[in-house]
């Protein structure tokens, strides 16, 4: 059934606004007098109690006139500004949450988390988001639009004791706009070097004696950037000191003969200077992204005690990006070839070779016969409906009860790209790369595919070209979230500190995910020959709660060096349905020491549930299949003799594993293999134990300035993440991942071992070992590091001045695979640690100046340098004889970039009053990112591709 078709969804839109269109009239024939309209208040984020700040903890805020002049279209964009927040500065438009081109949109305090799951919890003003995308799901802030946000909170310490799941580096909190009054619109153009953006919105507001209701609209688009626009992303990076990530897959095809390359028409010498062809520049490095967001909210005041409140979110989002067409390599035989024994394979009418040869293997690339079209269309639809309702019990107690209904629905169709399979068949006649399979056609002039003549003289017939595009493949992803949580708190009794408050409550989250596939069975045209399936499943958690709040020394019993003192007690307990239960405690102190130092501290446990598509139905998502190995490899593995199964395996003889060598290489052309992929359902929670220690210093002998400091401390243990087959071999506790088979398995005994997992691409002839490249528990990490903050403002006859430097600093960064793996570090560090990236440095210093409506800042974004420690790293990194990295990489500089906002607000009088008109200008200076040996030259996760963008920002207030 379709999500977002649901009766419960239509009922719930249909009683929220009509609830929204009888307020006025509702207020105006209330039956009794009623109490002047309460503004609603969200509570802290990092407490459960009302009224008091989250104790010993370093709440970061960016509030609303930030925002403003930020000049951000999306969430993402707002935290920038944050430095203890991974990849600040990555591009995050399009994409699905995990790590691609376009970075990800799923922020995370600390780079705590892999791309499987995230340790940072997104709330929407303390309500949990449906999780969204197609494989890897995780929370999409950005469907809220900045208008429509007052601030954000981020909390970078563990708060699983108040949340649950998730919260293990922290949480970050999106608090909306309440009791707004009025009419506010807003109109934004960003012009950049073959790049632009737009976006359009409006927020209207009333109250009344006793209810308000807002509503929020916005529109906003971001143009593709081809991967052409911009020269790092060439292929060839052998002019930076990096690889060259061309191809010898090539528009007339290159032949392989004899372990040699040739370039077309084959007459010259074979190919010494690498790989030849450069097709990226066919697709896009960031996708055409656009997206409509609305917000409904509501409240009503019943009497002097009773309240409801309700909200509608609803984000629809597009994004369409051009992918390459595809390229083909395969065995193609020619007049006269003598074909293999037992072969059904065909003769190519169209083949050409070099002189004498007669068959060969050819190594092509579709983009310039079939031309543009291909593309990946995504898309995301997310709808909440949150509802509440709240109680005064006497005193200041209060109960409140709050309904969550959360869905999003993701989906991606790709389209245009090359049937691999149809290609196959048209080359040699099979569905074999190798053109050893069964016979599907004797070729002729009629149905061949003709790889060697350009364009404009190739003969390929047009029905076969119509064929190869046949390759259609779809996928939507449906989560559901009914949250349903009671809560009673208020003051228990008082100290000569103030009073001790406390929180009781309880919380029924029941999640659910459906997954509908329809992709090519790899032995024809998508239309012709696909599998289909449909698989739902998911999980329900009872939770309880409690917390407790102490002022031990206040206003009433302050002594010398201690002016407040307060502790902080908190503790959850959350039964899941598939993997059991977990009790996550929290402890928490703040200690003022005099009315402008403050020392605080905190400690607790906390956990990050398996995703549901990280455990999938009885261990089976789309991602789940096998093949010849691939995944879970950077190319050939060496293995000590020492390995299980590796001394049978030399007895053997076979090429590299010579009998009684101390090694034996693996995944090689003489010893073949299979990876297994997809999710795993054996999979526990990641659990993490956290402290931090903070001091703030406001002094008075110098106003305006405040100081913040805090050391933070993370251990991680059981990430999940898919660990490559090189680490996964140096822990005892992951080597049985990779399983030896000496006498080598046929096709159908590797069917047996692969628990009924799709066969997903083709399979040697004989497999040697089989590597489980699911997802683990397989990462363990303790890190730690410094948030600071230092800000100044003073006033001068010329205006208010400001300089505030933000950064967070890490000092430790450990890592291990499995349970009884070496710990070694991967402090400073990117492309190794299938995480996120461990950059030592983050920083932004911004300098502004404030004066009769003006205003202006200009900020420097400063990223420390790092060594790439990816697979394709220039300088290899060196190993111990545990296989754990040690040193090497590649080194990548610093880098920084400068951006400048300036701003003007009109009087309060006039037609213009109140509007308020921005120019911000980001990487001004239209910095590259400095390059970064991959294909496309640079760090997704650290740097954004698109440079320099200036964007005009007006709002009117009415």
């Amino acid at each position: 059934m379709d999500a977002f078709n649901s009766p419960i969804t239509a009922w719930a839109m249909a009683g929220l606004l009509l609830g929204a269109a009888g307020a006025p009239l509702h207020a105006q024939e209330a039956a009794q007098p009623s109490s002047e309209l309460e503004e609603v208040v969200i509570t802290a984020t990092g407490t459960s109690i009302r009224g008091i700040a989250p104790v010993g903890a370093n709440l970061i805020t960016v509030d609303h006139q930030a925002i403003v002049e930020s000049g951000a279209q999306t969430v993402q964009q707002i935290l920038d500004t944050v430095p203890a927040i991974t990849g600040f500065g990555n591009a995050a438009q399009g994409g699905f949450g995990s790590a691609d081109a376009s970075g990800t949109y799923a922020p995370t305090i600390h780079g705590e988390g892999a791309s499987a799951s995230n340790g940072t919890l997104v709330l929407i003003d303390g309500a949990r988001l449906p999780q969204s995308g197609v494989n890897h799901v995780l929370a999409d802030p950005n469907i809220i639009a900045p208008l429509a946000i007052e601030r954000v909170e981020v909390l970078p310490d563990g708060a699983s004791a108040t949340y649950g799941s998730d919260a293990v580096a922290g949480v970050i909190n999106f608090i909306t706009r309440q009791n707004f009054k009025g009419f506010e619109t807003t109109a934004q153009y960003g012009l950049g070097d073959e790049y632009n953006t737009e976006s359009a919105g409006f927020l209207w507001g009333d109250t009344w004696e006793n209810s308000s209701v807002m509503v929020s609209y916005d529109y906003e688009r971001r143009s593709a950037l081809s991967n052409a626009d911009r020269s790092f992303t060439a292929a060839n990076h052998t002019a930076e000191g990096g690889f060259n990530f061309g191809s010898y897959n090539c528009g007339q095809a290159n032949a392989k003969v004899a372990g040699q390359y040739y370039a077309f028409p084959y007459t010259g010498a074979p190919i010494t200077t690498g790989p030849p062809c450069d097709y990226s520049g066919d697709a896009d490095t960031l996708p055409e992204d656009s997206r409509n967001s609305l917000l409904v909210k509501i409240t009503h005041q019943v009497n002097d005690r009773l309240s409801f409140n309700g909200d509608v979110i609803y984000s629809d989002e597009e994004n369409t990006a051009r992918v390459s067409r595809g390229t083909v390599t395969a065995t193609v035989y020619g007049p006269g070839a003598t074909l293999p024994v037992g072969s059904e394979a065909s003769i190519n009418p169209y083949f050409q070779g070099p002189p004498g040869v007669t068959s060969e293997q050819v190594y092509w690339d579709a983009n310039n016969l079939l031309g543009p079209g291909a593309e990946a269309q995504g898309g995301a639809k997310s709808f909440m409906v949150k509802m509440g309702a709240e109680y005064k019990l006497g005193g200041d107690w209060l109960g409140s009860l709050g309904v969550n209904l959360g869905q999003n629905q993701s989906t991606l169709l790709t389209v245009g790209t090359v049937c691999v399979s149809c290609a196959y068949a048209d080359l040699n006649g099979t569905y074999a790369g190798g053109g050893t399979g069964t016979g599907v056609q004797t070729l002729t002039t009629a149905n061949a595919l003709d790889v060697w003549n350009p364009t404009g003289s190739n003969l390929t017939p047009a029905s076969v070209l119509a064929a190869l595009t046949n390759s259609d493949s779809w996928q939507q992803t449906n989560n559901v979230i009914r949250d349903a949580t009671l809560k009673f708190d208020g003051s228990l009794f008082s100290l000569p500190g103030g009073d001790v408050k406390a929180a009781v409550g309880g919380e029924y989250i029941d999640y659910t995910i459906t997954e509908q596939v329809v992709r090519s069975n790899n032995d024809g045209p998508s239309t012709v020959s696909s599998q289909a399936f449909d698989l739902d499943w998911g999980r329900n958690v009872h939770s309880g709660f409690a917390e407790l709040y102490l002022p031990l020394v206040g206003d009433g019993n302050a002594v010398p060096f201690v002016q407040k003192l307060a502790l902080q007690l908190a503790g959850r307990y959350d039964d899941y349905s598939d993997f059991g239960s977990t009790t996550n405690p929290k402890f928490a102190l703040t200690w003022e020491m005099a009315k402008s130092v403050s020392l605080r501290a905190n400690y607790g446990k906390s956990f990050t549930a398996p995703a549901l598509t990280s455990i999938g139905k009885n261990g089976v998502t789309a991602e789940s299949g096998y093949a010849s190995a691939g995944a879970g490899f950077s190319g050939p593995l060496v293995l000590p003799a020492t390995y299980p199964g590796v001394a049978a395996l030399e007895a053997q003889g076979l090429a590299g594993c010579a009998v009684g060598s101390p090694t034996c290489t693996i995944n090689s052309t003489s010893v073949t293999g299979v990876s297994l992929t997809g999710p795993n359902q054996n999979l526990k929670p990641e659990r993490g134990t956290s402290w931090s220690v903070g001091l703030d210093i406001t002094p008075t002998a110098v106003p305006g300035l405040k100081l913040s400091g805090t050391l933070w401390n993370v251990e991680y243990q059981g990430m999940i993440t898919s660990p490559l087959a090189a680490f996964a071999i140096s822990s005892p506790a992951l080597s049985p991942l990779l399983t030896i088979y000496p006498d080598g398995l046929t096709p159908a005994q590797v069917a047996g071992y692969t628990g009924g997992r799709p066969q997903t691409g083709a399979l040697p002839p004989l497999t040697y070992f089989i590597y489980s490249y699911q997802q683990q528990n397989a990462l363990n990490l303790k890190t730690e590091g410094v948030d600071f903050d230092a800000l100044y403002k003073f006033s001068t006859p010329a205006g208010q001045f400001s300089a505030d430097l933000a950064g967070s600093i890490k000092i430790k960064e450990m890592q291990q695979f499995g349970s009884g793996g070496q710990w070694f570090s991967i402090l400073n560090t990117s492309g190794f640690n299938t995480t996120f990236p461990s950059n030592e440095i983050g920083m932004r210093l911004d300098l502004g100046w404030r004066d009769l409506g003006w205003s202006a800042d200009f900020i420097t974004n400063y990223e420390g340098s790092y060594l790439n420690w990816n697979g394709n790293a220039p300088y290899g990194l060196v190993r111990d004889s545990a296989f754990s990295p040690v040193g090497g990489g590649q080194g990548i500089p610093a880098y920084y970039t400068f951006d400048l906002h300036l701003g003007y607000k009109v009087s309060d009088s006039g037609a213009l009053a109140n509007t308020q008109v921005e120019l911000v200008g980001t990487n001004i200076t239209n910095k590259a990112p400095p390059f970064y040996n991959t294909a496309l030259g640079y760090d997704s996760f650290n740097a954004n591709p698109i440079g320099r963008v200036v964007t005009l920002d007006i709002t009117k207030k009415w």
